[in-house]
């Protein structure tokens, strides 16, 4: 999953709390607002948010096409 953050545009930030699994945090600034994609490898699924509301969250099977149809918006 962090191989296709990188390919939509989203750079490596840190890695999160290890009470909340340890998830990858990326960032990317998209129309003047940063968006936040968090990744849960183990577990599978991630979550986009902007401006700490929560756009959208899925398993490693949807985040390319999710996301990309967000932006399309």
């Amino acid at each position: 999953m962090s191989i296709e953050a990188e390919t939509l545009g989203f750079v490596f930030s840190r890695i999160g709390c290890p009470c909340n699994g340890s998830p990858r945090i990326y960032t990317k600034d998209v129309d003047g607002s940063q968006q936040k994609l968090t990744l849960w490898e183990k577990r599978n699924t991630w979550r986009l948010e902007a401006n700490r509301v929560v756009i959208a969250t899925g398993t490693a099977s949807d985040l390319t096409t999710k996301i990309k149809a967000i932006w399309d918006l």
